[in-house]
Order: structure tokens, then C-alpha cells, then sequence
């Protein structure tokens, strides 16, 4: 085989592959709201979908380069960049997996549990002071926050709260929020309302 015909060879195998390479990277990013659909936000680690997105554009330029340089006499130039473009479209799709495999893990972690909201004392007038407590888990063993309203009026981010009756015998709606760092809550409530108002 001559310099020429093995020249010819290697730039036809370089198209080939650069076309099927650019065919998945276009692939990948139009199905990427797709695949983003599968998994709910908020997302996490954002900056992977940037850098793929950028890896992508970069490995599309070189490769649609390398396919207009296979067409003209040059030989060793198409080869170079077409190793870059090849490169680039690895670390593109090694993003977009570490990507959704992250948020699918997200996505898996699970809600924390309230197993018990109490408040002292059971039995109480106006204008007496309560303490309210929850007791939560969570299966992953997240750390979890806490967040007390009343009527809508956060008192409270511990796992207890104090609240003062007023004077006033009309019932007061207690909620407790319990969260995770992964964004999952549950939320309970309670009535309460002093002896004079049963």
C-alpha cells in the first residue's frame, strides 16, 4: 500500500468515526432535557451540566473541523484533532454520567419520619408558656432542620420550641417542618387550645 492510498485509509476511518461521534454528542444534547426530566430539582453539582455542555461544544468544533480537513490534502492535522475531539467527547460524556447519577441519588435519598410531636403541659390556660418537641429520624442519617410555625408564624428552628399562650381562648394551629439536606420534608400539625376553650 502506498504513502497516498494509506493516507486516504486513515483520513476515511477518521471521517467515519468523527461523524459517529458527532452524531452522539448532537444526540446527547438534544435528549438532555429529556433525560433532566427524569430527575426533579433543585439539581445538584450544576457545574457538571456547564462543563459538559462546554466539553460538548468543544469536541463538535474540533471533530467538524477534522471532517472538513479530511476532505482536503492534508493528512496529519485531521488525525491531531481529531484525537483532541475524541478526548473532549469522553471527559463530555463522563460529565452527563456523573451528572445524573448524582441527582438519581438524590432523588433515591429518602424522607425523613416524624414519629412524635408533644408539647407541656398537656393541660394548659391562657396566657401559659408551652414547650413543644419532635422526635424524627431519618433513614440515611442525614442532619435534619427543624422549623416551628403557628398559625403560620415560624417560632422556631430546634427541635423544640417555646410558645406563650395568649389571652385568648381561640385554638392555635402547630406545625412542624423536618428536613434533610437533600431537600426532602415532611410536615405535621397539631390543634391546640387552653382548658377554657375544650
Amino acid at each position: 500500500m502506498s504513502k497516498q492510498e494509506w493516507d486516504e485509509s486513515e483520513k476515511k476511518n477518521i471521517r467515519d468515526l468523527s461523524a459517529l461521534v458527532i452524531s452522539f454528542i448532537a444526540g446527547a444534547v438534544v435528549l438532555l432535557p429529556s433525560l433532566s426530566s427524569l430527575i426533579s430539582p433543585p439539581y445538584s453539582f450544576d457545574w457538571i451540566l456547564f462543563a459538559f455542555l462546554l466539553t460538548a461544544i468543544v469536541s463538535f468544533s474540533l471533530l467538524c473541523i477534522t471532517l472538513y480537513l479530511t476532505f482536503t490534502a492534508y493528512a496529519k492535522r485531521p488525525a491531531k484533532l481529531h484525537s483532541y475531539g475524541n478526548l473532549f467527547a469522553i471527559i463530555s460524556f463522563l460529565l452527563i454520567t456523573v451528572f445524573l447519577l448524582l441527582n438519581v441519588f438524590k432523588d433515591i435519598d429518602t424522607s425523613p419520619e416524624i414519629e412524635d410531636v408533644t408539647y407541656m403541659p398537656l393541660n394548659f390556660n391562657s396566657g401559659n408558656t408551652l414547650r413543644f418537641a419532635v422526635k424524627a429520624k431519618d433513614s440515611d442519617k442525614d442532619t435534619l432542620s427543624y422549623k416551628w410555625l403557628i398559625d403560620g408564624v415560624q417560632i422556631s428552628q430546634d427541635s423544640f420550641a417555646y410558645f406563650k399562650f395568649p389571652n385568648t381562648e381561640e385554638k392555635k394551629i402547630v406545625s412542624i417542618e423536618v428536613s434533610d439536606p437533600g431537600g426532602n420534608s415532611v410536615i405535621k400539625t397539631i390543634t391546640i387550645s387552653p382548658m377554657s376553650n375544650p
